[in-house]
């Protein structure tokens, strides 16, 4: 458990006026029930959180029949909606509780294979980049939360407060559906953001304050990719 305290940064909804470089971002339905976010990688694939895809009351793994991908949603419109075709997790994934479970919180992504290509105008992918030393940047988390899931919500200006292999705790507090939303850089003025990492799960600081655990994407994708192409 983090011992230290971080500032909280407040969520505010994205503004029309910047909602054109989040169109990537998305909300994952699982059977018509809106579950966690996710992230356009290319025109043919999103990331989201591997516990997002899993079924804890059953013990197995969401069938992809039952999944829709909704990109740019916002005020009743979408900017492009997708079915999910496949699905990779890494192996040795076992999904957790509602907390983290630091044993295999570095293995909670998922690469998602869309069934039709996603156009240039419809949506632009988010650009991925590696991100091999997270203590001291500062990140932006967008995401789809439960109770709102069509309008997208921002926290801004989040410290990367520690790190290990894989895996980073960021000092912004989560809530439900945000699992699986992108971490971005912040103050990059680039269309779309630069995209590092994806939620996993909340935390709490040792003075109960919520902190966010967020995975790296480019690390897994390489292996992930292999195990959809088998």
């Amino acid at each position: 458990m983090p011992s230290c305290l971080h500032a909280q940064t407040a969520a505010r909804p994205l503004g029309q006026a910047e909602a054109g470089r989040w169109l990537g971002l998305g909300v994952l339905y699982v059977n018509g029930r809106n579950v966690c976010s996710a992230e356009l990688i290319s025109a043919t694939e999103a990331t989201t959180a591997a516990h997002c895809v899993y079924n804890r009351r059953t013990g197995a793994y969401t069938p992809t029949a039952g999944m829709e991908l909704a990109l740019g949603q916002r005020n009743g419109r979408r900017a492009a909606v997708r079915g999910v075709h496949a699905v990779a997790v890494p192996p040795g994934y076992a999904a957790p509780g509602p907390w983290a479970n630091l044993a295999i919180l570095p293995l909670d992504i998922a690469l998602l294979v869309l069934d039709a290509p996603v156009t240039p105008q419809e949506a632009q992918p988010f650009r991925l980049i590696d991100w091999p030393d997270t203590t001291g940047f500062v990140v932006d988390i967008a995401g789809y939360e439960h109770p709102m899931p069509y309008h997208p919500m921002i926290r801004q200006g989040c410290p990367v407060t520690e790190s290990a292999t894989g895996v980073a705790l960021v000092g912004c507090d989560v809530v439900g559906g945000l699992s699986g939303a992108p971490v971005v850089l912040s103050l990059n003025e680039d269309d779309p953001p630069d995209l590092l990492a994806e939620v996993s799960s909340r935390g709490r600081t040792s003075a109960g304050s919520g902190v966010a655990y967020v995975v790296q994407i480019a690390p897994h994708l390489a292996a992930l990719r292999a195990l959809i192409a088998r």
